[in-house]
């Protein structure tokens, strides 16, 4: 059944953007109706590829869920991974952020005494070994998790490494 939605789902559009560029040809519009389907189909393309592979504004926008402050202007991604969202909108995302020194003392004193993050642990996952080097180590030296009452499927987890300039940021959603 899933699969015959999934054939509908797609081929609807195919068929609705085959009619339109017929009646564009009828209307001797065939140029125009060329750039209309390119244009669709580009947009349609990059939102398809921005939902599987997010970009760094993604993954700053996770930054600030977890800590409820604005990613710092010397934040620069190092690795990043996500996973797609399934039906029930179940995903994992983590991203090695480094800071600038002063900026990594500001969020972690911001961190520290902001009373909706408490110490907590990080969720191991697969998801990690994608985006941490092998040969590099991995040691956090505090971490902090984010509990929203409501909302205990959702894992928010901040942690800052040892080396005094990264962050590691994984948020996980459990529905």
């Amino acid at each position: 059944m899933l699969f015959f939605a999934v054939i509908l789902a797609i081929a609807i559009p195919i068929v609705l953007l085959v009619l339109f560029y017929r009646w564009m040809v009828r209307l001797r519009l065939k140029k125009v109706g060329i750039a209309v389907v390119s244009l669709i189909c580009a947009f349609f393309a990059y939102n398809i590829y921005v939902a599987i592979y997010p970009n760094d504004a993604f993954y700053f926008d996770e930054f600030k869920s977890v800590t409820l402050s604005e990613i710092p202007a010397s934040a620069e991604i190092l690795n990043k991974n996500a996973t797609y969202p399934d039906f029930h909108g179940e995903y994992f995302s983590i991203a090695l952020i480094k800071l600038s020194k002063k900026d990594f003392t500001s969020v972690l004193n911001k961190v520290e005494s902001n009373p909706k993050l408490q110490p907590g642990q990080i969720i191991w996952s697969s998801e990690f070994d994608n985006v941490l080097d092998h040969g590099k180590e991995f040691s956090i030296n505090k971490g902090f998790m984010r509990c929203i009452k409501g909302e205990e499927d959702q894992h928010r987890y901040i942690g800052f490494l040892k080396d005094g300039e990264t962050v590691v940021v994984v948020v996980v959603s459990i529905t």
